[in-house]
């Protein structure tokens, strides 16, 4: 069917990601179990391997996204009034000169390459897709903006804005600040120390949304192919 070869590249890098979130925790389990830690606190490495998790599913998100936009935003658009109400958005604010992409281009040397261009909606969908997956995908906003660039249900997103919204930071402190912070005397450094239960729950809901995404993209396609 149409729906699985659109989302197949979004199914492979989210079972990817679920099975390297999966590794870490439970490397996590096998490290301290090796050491007899019990109810103690985590060790350092043990920590990492915490944060790893919730790096990568993180990541797996992101990555998920990208795919999926990759391989459906171009078929809904024909066919979804959402999807190309978000598309027809993009082609205006590009005309305008006024886009939100790091550097836009004015809007009459814009409407000049897509006039010269062979295959000028073809040209016009690629410069979207890449819009759509030229930045990290690692917020709240770019979320729903990635959702509602697929038509996608985003109740889930809605429902956990603030959880989701804490997840990115804690995310955003482990890739840019290595998770250190400054307290106390100067000089005196510590790391913020995660909890299994907590990064579990964190990764669960991360990787749910990338499913509920491919869930609803994978719906209107067969709705439209049926």
């Amino acid at each position: 069917m149409a729906e699985k070869k659109e989302c197949e590249r979004a199914d492979t890098v989210l079972d990817m990601a679920r099975d390297s979130v999966k590794n870490f925790l439970d490397t996590y389990e096998k490290v301290r179990k090796a050491r007899n830690a019990g109810q103690g606190a985590p060790m350092d490495n043990e920590q990492d391997l915490l944060r790893a998790a919730l790096v990568f599913a993180a990541a797996g998100l992101d990555s998920t996204l990208k795919e999926l936009i990759k391989g459906s935003v171009r078929p809904l658009s024909k066919i979804d009034p959402n999807v190309q109400d978000q598309f027809e958005t993009f082609v205006q604010r590009k005309l305008r000169g006024d886009s939100d992409e790091p550097g836009p281009a004015p809007g009459y040397k814009f409407l000049a390459s897509i006039i010269a261009s062979a295959l000028p909606q073809e040209r016009l969908l690629n410069d979207y897709v890449l819009y759509l997956t030229g930045s990290s995908l690692q917020s709240v906003d770019q979320l729903f903006k990635s959702a509602s660039a697929l038509g996608a249900e985003t109740k889930l997103i809605a429902d956990n804005k603030t959880e989701l919204t804490k997840i990115f930071s804690a995310r955003n402190q482990i890739i840019h600040e290595l998770d250190v912070k400054f307290t106390g005397k100067v000089g005196h450094r510590q790391r913020n120390r995660p909890k299994k239960k907590e990064i579990e729950k964190q990764c669960k809901l991360l990787l749910d949304v990338a499913a509920a995404i491919i869930a609803s993209v994978r719906k209107n396609l067969q709705r439209v192919t049926s």
